[in-house]
């Protein structure tokens, strides 16, 4: 489907030709192989310098080996529940 609407309306692939980021919410969702051939089609058309941001409320396998081969410099945080420090909330730390 993303590969007729980018084939369909050329001004949506030059569009995302000049995409500075690309923001991957649910990204485990999105690694499932369900979601591949559309992944690759908007990957096609991005520029290879752009800033990646990949977002998941859980660190899957996929995720994981995604980060350590293709991200050498990325910046990784993670949200934990401090019960001792700070009861029933949540707090950022930042590693």
């Amino acid at each position: 489907m993303t590969q007729g609407l980018l084939d369909a309306d050329s001004d949506l692939a030059a569009g995302l030709a000049h995409a500075r980021y690309l923001v991957l919410d649910e990204a485990d969702r999105l690694l499932e192989s369900s979601f591949e051939a559309e992944l690759r089609a908007i990957l096609s058309v991005l520029p290879a310098a752009r800033q990646t941001l990949l977002f998941s409320a859980t660190m899957t396998r996929s995720l994981v080996a995604l980060q350590s081969t293709n991200f050498a410099d990325a910046f990784y945080f993670e949200v934990l529940l401090l019960a001792n420090v700070l009861p029933n909330s949540q707090c950022t730390v930042v590693v």
